[in-house]
């Protein structure tokens, strides 16, 4: 789970792996869980440990939310073997010694049966090993073995009550010594070390970013040095080596992370907040650390190169696209390769390269948000950081001018903000003018924006509700030009017209919408009377859409609705050859439509083998050259054209001689067939589906289209099996063939 700036994403289970990771399998006793509802311990999987002493059974533990499962048998079936799947401590870990010996630790539950820290032999029978003098109540424990003692373990305690001995800014470290001989498994020393816990000006740690802190539990990672049981890798926000596993306070350095000195600088090629990262096999000394930036290696972990960095670093990020964006936007102009992108924890940067492998630009830090890239003659990139912390600068980078109006108050953690790409010194701001408010801000000379500078409240735009926020802006571009659309974390949509000029603010538009989260209006570039909306939540209808203005909202949820419907994050509406166009992100990939049909409306997954299931965040395109790009939350942004209609290929650009229309292959079929057609000059051509009660069921082609030969995939999946008509119409011309659906 990563509960950062993003939220926390269920997962589904465990993933396997028998070729060194080339190919993956999901294990079918831990999967299978609908998403946007906890129902499993699987769905929050916080470490896995496999038994190198088990040579006859392939033996393997997992730390699930609540509980710690065994198998026997490789991941084929579990069985909890310590916690409960009710009174669940949320945070749980587990290590196994080469010897067998298993060990497991649980978050503080009244009641809890896994509270502290547990030991046993055979997985089976547990020994609570928990010190009478740890905190009455915690939060998150990570525990970590000594390669070369593992009678020796290291706890590590997030969430101590203040005023508890031992404690740095609600955090413990406790050194275990295991000691056998009397017979129960229960014999130890225990040693609490947490006064020794990172604190500001000692050591090289510098005035920033101490005392020792894990956002919560959100970073806490531990690894011992394989051969000394005294070198302790400590990572949090910052990551840090002592060579007496913080026994004192002076043999401990820095050396990842946040630089020293410098508030807002990461070490080089290192990054804050780390995770995860291990000894390479068969070295005492390299290490490779795994955090918000990614991955870095280092040929020695033991070096004191400098004070401020006694670790040299290098990238590992060459090629693993797996940035997560929460936003990105497209430069206007045709042809152009510019992207900008609002990165989670990694800033914003901007490419300016078609060539993959070409780094991008840093133009802002933090928790990267919404951007918007504006016309060139304007000079401008527009990024923002958390809490809405906009800032300009010139496409050379240069000239970074923070300009966050100065009265605003309330932003969201991640705070919408849109420029009119009618009008580029337009740019509305969500955020609210008092701490009990939240609304529309607008500034009518962004190119020169300040702080103060263009800046102004949109009266009225505020909601009565202190805690709602403002989620969602869309602005129109054609008919209407000046009409903006907003809506908030608790559902409610609303209007703006004339937002350029004298602003007026409709009333709430969500009749008949749902109570959630309102994640996006993508309004209709020809009409700004038509848009949809997208709510974020799972188990409700999550996609609507409007052809008066918000007054009536139709569902289009359609094959996207039920229990396993992905959560919605982003649409977008735009046209090719006169066809309209609605791009789903979604939290299982990218979906499309060009046939509304209410709550039947069909939504085809598309980038299957490109973009896959990932979380997608963001859209953009660009009308003038059909470019369309995708933010996702994982794998970095995927970018292609769309020339053509989505499902209709052309496969010749020769002309043909005269209209045609083929016969479907396969035919019978289940459930979809391809469909050829030809067009001899450029027409508009219809091609649709009629059942033979002559009710038209699906409308495949509708609209403008150049000389050539096309293909097109019906897919018929929702549709009972039996004979359909296909008739193609263009001016005077007119074929139908016959289809049969056999399922």
């Amino acid at each position: 789970g990563n509960f950062g700036g993003a939220g926390a994403f269920a997962g589904n289970g465990i993933f396997k792996s028998t070729d060194n990771g080339q190919s993956w399998e999901l294990l079918p006793s831990t999967s299978g869980i609908p998403p946007g509802s906890f129902t499993s311990d699987w769905q929050y999987v916080w470490n896995v440990a496999a038994d190198p002493s088990s040579a006859a059974t392939d033996e393997v533990y997992a730390a699930t939310v609540g509980s710690i499962y065994k198998s026997t048998n490789g991941g084929t079936n579990w069985t909890q073997t310590l916690g409960s799947s009710t009174t669940r401590s949320v945070f749980t870990d587990v290590a196994v010694s080469s010897t067998g010996v298993v060990y497991a630790a649980g978050s503080f539950i009244s009641g809890g049966p896994m509270n502290g820290v547990r030991r046993s032999t055979n997985g089976d029978n547990w020994v609570d090993i928990t010190p009478p003098e740890f905190p009455p109540a915690y939060e998150r424990i990570v525990i970590t073995l000594a390669p070369s003692n593992q009678n020796v373990m290291y706890v590590a305690v997030q969430g101590v009550p203040a005023g508890e001995p031992g404690t740095v800014n609600k955090h413990q470290l406790w050194k275990y010594t295991y000691i056998s001989g009397n017979g129960t498994g229960s014999g130890g020393v225990w040693e609490n070390r947490g006064s020794n816990l990172p604190q500001t000006g000692q050591n090289n740690y510098g005035n920033f970013n101490e005392p020792f802190d894990t956002q919560e539990g959100y970073d806490l990672f531990m690894r011992v040095k394989p051969d000394n049981e005294n070198f302790l890798v400590l990572c949090a926000v910052n990551m840090y080596v002592s060579t007496d596993a913080f026994a004192t306070i002076t043999n401990a350095k820095r050396i990842g992370g946040y630089q020293p000195a410098d508030e807002n600088g990461s070490y080089t090629n290192h990054h804050p907040d780390v995770h995860s990262g291990f000894f390479r096999p068969g070295s005492n000394v390299a290490f490779i650390s795994g955090h918000d930036g990614g991955l870095s290696a280092t040929s020695d972990i033991t070096t004191n190169i400098t004070a401020n960095n006694p670790v040299s670093w290098q990238s590992l990020n060459n090629g693993y696209n797996v940035t997560q964006f929460y936003a990105v936007s497209l430069a206007p102009e045709s042809g152009s390769n510019r992207i900008l992108g609002g990165f989670q924890d990694n800033g914003s940067y901007t490419t300016v390269s078609g060539t993959l492998t070409v780094p991008w630009t840093e133009v802002n830090t933090g928790d990267g948000g919404y951007c918007a890239v504006a016309p060139s003659a304007d000079n401008r990139l527009y990024s923002t950081a958390q809490k809405g912390d906009l800032q300009r600068c010139n496409l050379d980078y240069s000239n970074k001018v923070d300009m966050k109006p100065s009265g605003s108050r309330n932003p969201l953690f991640i705070n919408p903000f849109a420029l009119d790409k009618n009008n580029s010194s337009l740019l509305y701001f969500a955020c609210g003018s008092s701490t009990t408010a939240n609304g529309i801000w607008r500034n009518n000379n962004a190119v020169n924006g300040t702080t103060t500078t263009g800046w102004s409240f949109i009266e009225g735009t505020e909601f009565p509700d202190t805690t709602e926020q403002v989620s969602a802006i869309g602005i129109s571009s054609a008919n209407s030009p000046n009409v903006v659309y907003y809506g908030t974390d608790e559902g409610h949509i609303r209007k703006i017209t004339d937002a350029g000029g004298t602003p007026v603010v409709s009333g709430n538009l969500n009749a008949g919408l749902p109570s959630g989260y309102v994640s996006c209006i993508a309004v209709d570039p020809e009409n700004s009377d038509k848009a949809a909306a997208t709510f974020s939540n799972y188990n409700i209808a999550s996609v609507w859409y409007t052809t008066n203005g918000g007054t009536n909202w139709t569902n289009i949820e359609g094959n996207l609705s039920g229990t396993n419907g992905p959560s919605v994050r982003w649409a977008e509406i735009f046209y090719v050859q006169s066809v309209m166009h609605i791009i789903l992100c979604t939290s299982t990939g990218v979906y499309y439509t060009n046939q509304l049909n209410g709550s039947s409306t069909v939504w085809t997954q598309e980038a299957v083998n490109s973009i896959g299931n990932v979380v997608c965040t963001m859209s953009d395109f660009r009308n003038n050259d059909k470019t369309f790009v995708v933010g996702t939350h994982g794998r970095g942004c995927f970018q292609t054209g769309i020339t053509a209609p989505i499902g209709v290929n052309l496969i010749s650009s020769s002309v043909p001689e005269k209209f045609a229309l083929s016969q479907n292959y396969p035919n019978p079929f289940n459930p979809s067939t391809s469909i050829n057609f030809e067009v001899p000059e450029n027409s508009f051509v219809t091609v649709k589906i009629y059942d033979m009660l002559g009710k038209n069921i699906a409308n495949l082609v509708n609209g403008s289209y150049r000389a050539g030969k096309y293909s097109i995939t019906w897919n018929a999946s929702s549709f009972p099996s039996g004979a359909y008509l296909c008739v193609m119409k263009s001016g005077n011309y007119s074929k139908a063939i016959k289809l049969l659906l056999v399922k």
